[in-house]
């Protein structure tokens, strides 16, 4: 177990002597802000000592973030589930949150610049996938942990309002100025987390959790509190970060250092998570490797969940970081990419050659069309002179 990352590969990712992604002003301004509440403990840290999975066979993998701050990283040899160690501790999360994650992972003070708060499509797409299996219903009720500014329950109203489904919303937020823009946009929205929803003892028919899930610091704990918040037929959206598409975004700069940040307690693959699920009593309707993904809670005839360890990763997640290390999988993806869309404007070529022709086609048939009904209505006149002759001859 010990040999299976190269030598080289293992003693750059527990390199400590660089920030691997380029920061700009304001993100190092609030690292070294960052550093100053973490040696005065006003952050606090933990030590992780074992797995969600139970288990202690933990093994080192880095021993800092992407911002080089002390925040390393541990695998799971029993199960292949990554986690950053040390981590916050839970109650250092609000003011971290509050105070800290946006301008540091962003770069920007404002949240009106911090463009990534506000990209569209998220919704949407959370609604292309999970409207399949929603209830047959006029009105479904849908919370949302850690709403950001609104962006994705706006969407999601608006693309089940085109079904004629109407959404009963709530989001929660830990930052006041993400609230205030929820307001903004009418989302109805609260400060806390599953706890504070808990308080207000209501049911939900979906609940989403957009890239807040690897967040959490004691998964299975979260995982049984949403289910206070849920009936038989609820269903829960769960979406990370893949670890096994780093080789898809540029700015990871092929690296797991250059992807690892202290905030995302866990790095997930579609089967560690998967793995996660099924032990926490819910079964999966609908995951892919980009790991998006629809739950709903299990049950065995006997009404009884059930609960089961499905696969593990940890050699598929060391080999993939060393290739993604060699810069093969980029460069693959980047092939693959470009062939992609060579296709696509080759297809979108064919479609609008088609739609030409179509039209063209269809107005030769329409002449033809005239040209035959012209000819059809001359051979009727030509018939009737005809008859009026032999009528004519006849008398």
């Amino acid at each position: 177990m010990d040999n299976l990352l190269n030598q080289d590969f293992r003693k750059e990712l527990l390199r400590t002597d660089i920030i691997p992604r380029k920061l700009n002003e304001i993100s190092q301004k609030y690292r070294n802000m960052f550093l100053e509440d973490f040696k005065n403990k006003v952050i606090k840290t933990e030590l992780v000592e074992k797995c969600q999975c139970g288990s202690l066979n933990l093994e080192e993998l880095t021993k800092i973030d992407r911002f080089g701050l002390p925040f390393g990283s541990l695998i799971c040899r029993d199960c292949g589930l990554v986690m950053t160690n040390p981590r916050m501790s839970q109650e250092s999360l609000s003011y971290y949150y509050d105070k800290y994650y946006h301008p540091l992972n962003y770069g920007e003070e404002h949240l009106e610049n911090q463009v990534a708060l506000f990209e569209d499509g998220q919704g949407k797409k959370i609604f292309t996938i999970i409207k399949d299996f929603l209830p047959k219903k006029e009105k479904i009720s849908v919370l949302e942990i850690g709403a950001g500014t609104g962006n994705v329950l706006s969407e999601f109203k608006e693309e089940a309002k085109k079904e004629n489904i109407i959404v009963e919303e709530l989001g929660t937020e830990y930052n006041n100025n993400c609230i205030n823009k929820c307001k903004e946009k009418s989302i109805n929205t609260i400060f806390g987390n599953i706890q504070t929803v808990i308080g207000l003892n209501k049911k939900f028919d979906l609940i989403i959790l957009s890239h807040v899930f690897e967040h959490f610091i004691d998964l299975n704990k979260e995982l049984d509190d949403l289910k206070q918040l849920m009936v038989d037929k609820t269903l829960l959206y769960v979406e990370v970060p893949g670890l096994f598409v780093i080789h898809e975004k540029d700015y990871y700069n092929n690296s797991f250092l250059g992807y690892h940040i202290h905030a995302h307690m866990f790095n997930f693959n579609k089967d560690s998570l998967n793995n996660l699920m099924h032990m926490s009593g819910f079964e999966s309707k609908f995951i892919n490797e980009k790991v998006e993904s629809v739950y709903s809670l299990k049950h065995n005839i006997n009404g009884s969940i059930q609960n089961n360890f499905i696969k593990n990763s940890y050699s598929k997640v060391l080999n993939y970081l060393e290739l993604l290390s060699e810069g093969i999988l980029t460069n693959f993806y980047k092939t693959l990419k470009r062939w992609h869309e060579t296709e696509k404007s080759k297809r979108e070529k064919y479609q609008r050659w088609n739609q030409q022709n179509n039209k063209k086609l269809e107005k030769i048939c329409i002449q033809y069309d005239k040209v035959k009904r012209a000819s059809y209505i001359r051979k009727i006149s030509e018939l009737k002179e005809l008859f009026k002759i032999l009528g004519d001859l006849k008398s």
